[in-house]
């Protein structure tokens, strides 16, 4: 293979010290199958840009290529030559010679897009360790605000990570492939039809779960419940093995929600545990919880004032961190801040934005995101029924087009202390299924919400679990 020097973009003693993250070989496999291939070149393009490669040459090459097959004229190493002769890059491109050998590099081009994707990954780690060198140089600035080095490291952080994803349009047959690949993990028990909440009676009124890429939003006065049903859906996923989860809280401290977790879990009263008053069996109980909610992949961020940059930089970091990220939930929607607002952009518009913010995040990583919605509380008051509607979002035109489905709280007992303890799940908006309603249990002690299809399905698991444990003691005995 011949090999001629066509320059680089980083000196002798940045590769010593290996931050020149590159690779020779799928810079040139790419090259060399864009000359074999007019489909190579349209998978390239939309793969790479000639600011990825390394090699300052390459990217002469590359966009001299791109340049040529935009002109409609058949790309190979004749024109390739004479576009370079004509831009006065020939030489720093390597020459007629290093041309000629790039198409000894490989038999076929059919693996340019894997080679890309080495390119593209190259690229991005070379972003970071740049952008490392950026926050480090500006933290080390005393006149640079605090505040400045982290909005720019957040930006920077979020549009490099961001940048692994492929954009664009893409062939139908990438769908219906991915459709398909969906479906065979359903059949091999590798996947679920949706994100399962732990309540029978919801999954089935929602055909499966929730999906991922849903904007969820939990809409129920204060007390009602809304935040209980949403941390209950959280560690039901996370506790099941079914993926790690994470929650914005900006009302309640970390420490409130480990403890209404370890009462849910422990069957201890949340005001004993608050309290202090526990009996020695209930403190056994939860010594036991507080180990298992502990060992759970649930994480917890207690920001007071959370931004919907921060919250979008964090997710996407976690998801990263996390690749089993199933779902996020925001307590809630109308605390999140903008660190930058429009000029004369009402509370209203900021809303909506922040609302459309958070659906493009559970697209983007392909989570489910759950927002907790405070309706407008003089509205529910002034009503005989005291069931939220849609109109009584606040400010809700913008969240209420962004959201998937909307789910509308109302527990009976805020009102009666006669009434039954159990909360109703209204399914107010459906982008994709039917409207109806749930009925679930409100155990208020342990700030749980339950039902009876969800006790049945937690005793046969425990049935299922004992009988596994009893099968393996006699197995044990006889050998």
């Amino acid at each position: 293979m011949t090999q001629v020097s066509t320059g680089q973009s980083s000196s002798a003693s940045d590769v010593s010290r290996g931050t020149a993250i590159w690779s020779e070989d799928a810079e040139r496999a790419v090259l060399a199958a864009m000359l074999l291939s007019a489909d190579a070149i349209l998978v390239a393009l939309d793969a790479v840009s000639a600011e990825m490669f390394w090699r300052e040459g390459h990217r002469r090459l590359f966009s001299a290529i791109e340049a040529v097959h935009r002109s409609g004229v058949t790309v190979d190493p004749l024109t390739l030559s004479n576009e370079l002769q004509n831009r006065g890059d020939l030489k720093a491109a390597g020459g007629k010679e290093y041309i000629g050998g790039l198409l000894d590099e490989i038999p076929t081009a059919a693996n340019v897009l894997h080679h890309c994707r080495i390119v593209r990954e190259k690229a991005d780690r070379r972003r970071l360790l740049e952008l490392g060198r950026e926050v480090t140089a500006a933290a080390a600035d005393p006149s640079v605000s605090l505040d400045e080095v982290r909005d720019v490291a957040s930006r920077r952080l979020l549009a490099a990570v961001e940048g692994q994803h492929e954009q664009g349009f893409q062939p139908i047959s990438v769908g219906v492939e991915e459709m398909l690949q969906h479906l065979q993990a359903l059949d091999d028990g590798t996947a679920e039809p949706g994100l399962l909440t732990g309540f029978p009676e919801l999954d089935s009124r929602l055909d499966g779960g929730f999906q991922p890429g849903d904007f969820v939003l939990v809409v129920g006065v204060p007390s009602s419940g809304k935040t209980s049903l949403m941390v209950n859906i959280l560690d039901e996923v996370a506790s099941t093995g079914r993926g790690a989860t994470a929650l914005v809280s900006a009302e309640v401290k970390r420490r409130s929600i480990s403890r209404n977790l370890v009462a849910s879990r422990s069957n201890v009263p949340v005001a004993h545990i608050r309290k202090n008053t526990m009996t020695i069996e209930e403190r056994r109980k939860v010594s036991r919880a507080a180990v298992e909610v502990a060992a759970t992949p649930f994480s917890v961020d207690d920001t007071d004032t959370p931004t919907i940059e921060d919250i979008v930089v964090r997710a996407t970091l976690l998801k990263a961190k996390r690749p089993d990220l199933r779902a996020i939930g925001v307590d809630f929607l109308q605390m999140v801040q903008r660190r930058e607002r429009e000029r004369g952009e009402s509370e209203e518009l900021a809303l909506e934005r922040t609302a459309y913010d958070l659906k493009g995040l559970a697209k983007r990583l392909d989570i489910v995101v759950f927002a907790a919605v405070q309706p407008n509380d003089k509205q529910v008051e002034d009503r005989e029924d005291k069931r939220p509607q849609l109109r009584d979002i606040a400010r809700s035109s913008g969240p209420r087009r962004a959201a998937d489905i909307i789910l509308l709280i109302y527990r009976p007992g805020q009102y009666s202390p006669t009434a039954p303890a159990v909360m109703e799940v209204n399914i107010g908006k459906f982008r994709e299924g039917s409207l109806g309603t749930v009925i679930l249990d409100w155990e208020g002690p342990f700030v749980r919400v339950n039902s009876p299809r969800r006790r049945e399905a937690m005793a046969a698991a425990e049935r299922e679990r004992f009988k596994q444990f009893d099968l393996h003691q006699v197995e044990a005995g006889d050998a």
